[in-house]
């Protein structure tokens, strides 16, 4: 199969295309820092804008329809599946402090984490940035587009290595942007940079095991990319840390692997769950009536090529 005639492949390539043109832009053309600020913010951007307007072009109604309803249905996430989501940042970054305590016998001093408690109304700006600034501007596109796409090819495992990786790589150009946190990580070592890119692979499995299990909720993702962000800014552990953290997270998919691994999916071409039973009877007819019409238009084309007595009923 050509990668580039494939849904997903055209995602990726579009994506990788406009945010490093946006991100490279100012650079060739030797411009300021402000609209290097404004091109960079739209190429955060494209993930998510990519991935309504290819899905918008797929022409099929029930897809686009169920598409959006799972950006915005809080409901099809489970309730249990809400502290799975929210605390596994928080409980792998605990985890990785209590190691780094048991190999050094010292514990660092969370700053940031410390002003926030003395002043917790400062959570709620914090808590706006973290949810726009990755989830909303990714997430649509990453999950709600490119994964579902790569299901149809590969096992929801395998799917979201690959999409991992991707989203890994998607970032490189942004270690070479001033005043970025990746520009400040690649000044510092180059082991925490490693750290950074191999951290998007268990980061999108388990995002991958959550939505899933969640009736492919889109939703489900863009509430843990912003638990990454949230939990990252307000308790930011030290770079040397971050490791350890990646390590909790790595076996956290060891496990999900071994126990869940071979679990049936959510199809691609079914519509998620989450509707009542009138919704669901509503969604029936409308899919029965959908596939009425592609038979009239199928039984219609063919009637051109027949005499008009056989075919003047179509």
């Amino acid at each position: 199969m050509n990668f580039f005639k494939t849904e997903y492949g055209k995602f990726f390539s579009l994506t990788f295309l406009c945010s490093w043109g946006f991100w490279g832009l100012p650079y060739i053309l030797g411009i300021g820092s402000n609209y290097l600020q404004i091109l960079g913010g739209l190429g955060l951007l494209v993930p998510s804008l990519l991935g309504i307007i290819l899905a918008y072009l797929q022409g099929d109604k029930i897809y686009w329809e169920d598409f959006l309803r799972r950006i915005v249905n809080f409901r099809q996430i489970k309730c249990e599946w809400y502290w799975v989501i929210l605390f596994i940042i928080p409980f792998s970054t605990l985890i990785a402090l209590v190691i780094h305590f048991l190999i050094s016998g010292t514990v660092p001093k969370l700053t940031v984490l410390s002003n926030y408690l003395e002043n917790p109304l400062r959570l709620i700006p914090q808590a706006a940035f973290s949810i726009i600034y990755g989830p909303l501007a990714e997430e649509i596109g990453w999950r709600g587009f490119a994964l579902d796409h790569l299901q149809k090819q590969y096992s929801w495992f395998i799917s979201s290595v690959i999409l991992g990786l991707f989203w890994a790589l998607w970032h490189i150009p942004t270690f070479f942007i001033k005043d970025t946190y990746q520009y400040e990580l690649l000044n510092d070592s180059f082991i925490y940079v490693l750290d950074f890119i191999i951290a998007f692979v268990p980061a999108s499995i388990i995002m991958g095991w959550i939505y899933n299990n969640n009736s492919r909720s889109i939703f489900s993702g863009i509430l843990f990319h912003f638990s990454i962000n949230f939990f990252g800014e307000v308790i930011n552990i030290p770079n040397y840390i971050k490791p350890y953290r990646t390590l909790v997270q790595l076996l956290i998919v060891l496990v999900i692997f071994i126990f869940w691994r071979k679990k049936p999916q959510q199809q691609y071409h079914q519509p998620s769950h989450g509707y009542t039973p009138l919704q669901q009877l509503h969604h029936g007819w409308k899919v029965l009536e959908q596939q009425n019409r592609q038979l009239y238009r199928s039984r219609r084309r063919q009637c051109l090529r027949w005499p008009y007595r056989r075919c003047r009923k179509y």
